[in-house]
Parts: C-alpha cells; structure tokens; sequence
C-alpha cells in the first residue's frame, strides 16, 4: 500500500493542548509583543498534507489543518459563520475561550497573526486555480483577512456540493478496492486512511443511500483494470464538473459510449490482442505465427503421417509444383495469407 501515506494524527495534535512547533506560553508574556515565530513553523511538514488541488480535497483540507493548528490555535478558523458550523458547540466554546485568553494578551497583533495565517492558506491553496479568484478579493490590506478569505472559500467551494461529495468518496474508496497489503505497516496505513475518512465526512453532511451507491460505482470505475472503464470514469466527473445531474443513467451512458469507441478504435487505449482486425504477418518462410509469436505449422493433406505436423517452406512447394499450398480446411483462418506462396513454373 505504498500509494498511502501516514494518515495518523501528529502527537501534539491528538493531545489537544497544544500545535507542533509551538513554544509554550511563559508567565512573562503578558505585554510582550507576540513574534511570528510562537506561530507553527512554515517548514512543519504537517503544512504539505494540507494541500488542496481539487475541490474534493476541501473536507480533508479542514481536517488535517485542525489537527495541525491544533487547540491552541484552531479558534482562527471558526470565528465566522460557516467556519463556526464546522464544529460542535462544545468545540465552539473552547475555541471562545482560547480567543479571549490570546486577545488579553496579543490584542494588537491580531492583525500580524492573520497575516501569518493568511499566506499558509494562500501557499496551501496555490495548486487550486479555482481559488484564486477568492484570494485576489480578500488579501492582506484588509483588516482580519485570514478570516475573511477563509468564509470565502467555504462559501466558493461549498462542502454539501453533491458532485464533490461523491468525487470524494469514490477517490477515497479506490484504493481500497485495490488493497493488497501484506505488512503490518501497509494494514496500518490502510486503517489509519479509513479512520481519516471517517472524520472527514463529518465535515460534507449527511449522505444518502444513492449518493453513496453512486460513490461505489465511481470508484469502480476507478480501480478499474479496464482502461476505457477508466476513461469513463474522468468523463463522468468532467460531466458533472459541467453542472450536469449526475445520476446512475448518465454513469452508464458514459461507460457504454467508452467502450464503443474503444471497441471502433483499439487504438484509443491500446491494442487489445483480442483485436480480430490485428495484421497477422507470414514469416519468410511461409510459416504464420501463433497466438503466442511463435511459428505456426500446418499438416498438408497429403503428408502422409498421422499427426506429424510439417512447417511449409518453399522447398515444399518446389518439390510438389502440383500442391501448392495445403488444404484451406487445415490452415483455417490463415488459408488467405499462405495461398499467395511462390510460383513455380515448370
């Protein structure tokens, strides 16, 4: 299961009491300037899990952020309407909490630390270009701009978006269609992404049961062996990307039109050798090739021995001008290319 990566929640974060990288708070702080260097580091590893290149990866963007800005810092995120929705009201409380301890004591760089936060979130969203559009809008001149930027994306990219939803869920189910892993560290790996999964959609709603049954054919779609199953599945999500309903029809129209066309041009995904349009050569000896490569050999009709096959060669057809090649019942589909074999003229 090397296509995983490590899943599992970084110490700090699952402790709940502080975030990675963080110096601990001393009795001295009060009145002392707060320095971006009390913020997590920019080159925390924890930042490059949090990536977002598709609209699917939102869920899990805000998953992995909180374990990473931990409960310490988590309360960023949450002061806004849609923000506040990602959490419980327990959650929600602490984080009330730990934004009026902070402001008793940094209340005038609150715009530094939103300055802070503001380019991880743009660094983080880079790959999107989807997003770009939200960050030219809410930038850094603006007061509170990582709070800003942050309802804007959750309003841009809604999470109850059904098209994301099932995109999500069936990239998640793929590779674990295709699990084969036999060490306890690829089991590990394996559970730890299902443990993620789970907490991740806490974050999209409630699903129904024909959201998720679509989900699973996607994602056998995706796993797939079968590159035209494979082409369909990229052509459905592209559909849907295009505002259309996805809905079990369109899934089929699709898988059905694939290998159609695959099926009127083998070139499409590659050659199949069950291609029954596929040139068979003649060798230069006459002999054909078999359905492995190698030499394919006939039994003349007149040959005499019961079961003893001859390979046909020129020679044959010199030494017998009269039979010039061997019976077409024998060479079967192959009569066609071995009745153009040498002349004689005697």
């Amino acid at each position: 299961m090397s296509d995983q990566e490590d899943t599992s929640p970084a110490p700090a974060a699952r402790g709940g009491s502080s975030s990675r990288g963080v110096r601990p708070r001393r009795e001295d702080d009060r009145g002392r300037p707060w320095n971006r260097r009390d913020f997590i580091p920019a080159d925390d590893p924890g930042w490059a899990r949090c990536m977002v290149k598709k609209h699917e990866d939102f869920p899990r963007h805000i998953f992995r952020l909180f374990l990473l800005l931990g409960i310490q810092f988590r309360w960023l995120l949450t002061r806004g309407t849609l923000g506040k929705a990602l959490v419980t009201d327990a959650e929600a409380a602490i984080d009330d909490a730990k934004e009026r301890a902070w402001m008793d004591l940094y209340e005038t760089d609150r715009d530094t630390m939103e300055d802070v936060l503001y380019h991880r979130l743009q660094m983080l969203w880079d790959p999107f270009t989807d997003a770009l559009k939200v960050f030219q809008k809410h930038n850094v001149s603006q007061p509170r701009c990582a709070h800003k930027v942050w309802e804007a994306l959750l309003a841009a990219f809604p999470l109850d978006h059904k098209s994301m939803q099932t995109a999500l869920l069936a990239r998640a189910l793929a590779p674990m269609m295709r699990w084969d892993g036999d060490t306890p560290r690829a089991v590990n790996l394996h559970f730890n992404s299902i443990v993620e999964l789970h907490h991740t959609l806490k974050f999209i709603g409630d699903l129904s049961v024909e959201d998720v049954l679509q989900s699973v054919l996607l994602a056998t779609l995706r796993a797939s062996p079968n590159a035209s199953l494979r082409a369909a599945y990229h052509a459905v999500i592209d559909a849907v990307d295009d505002d259309k309903e996805l809905t079990f029809a369109l899934i089929q129209d699709h898988c059905d039109r694939e290998i159609r066309r695959t099926t009127r041009d083998p070139d499409r995904h590659g050659r199949t050798t069950r291609d029954p349009d596929r040139h068979v050569p003649v060798l230069r000896d006459n002999t054909l090739p078999n359905a492995t490569g190698s030499r394919h050999t006939t039994q003349p009709a007149h040959a005499g021995v019961s079961g003893h096959r001859t390979t046909v060669s020129p020679l044959f057809f010199i030494a017998y001008p009269q039979t010039r090649v061997p019976a077409p019942s024998v060479l079967g589909p192959y009569a066609d290319a071995t009745s153009a074999g040498p002349s004689t003229h005697t």
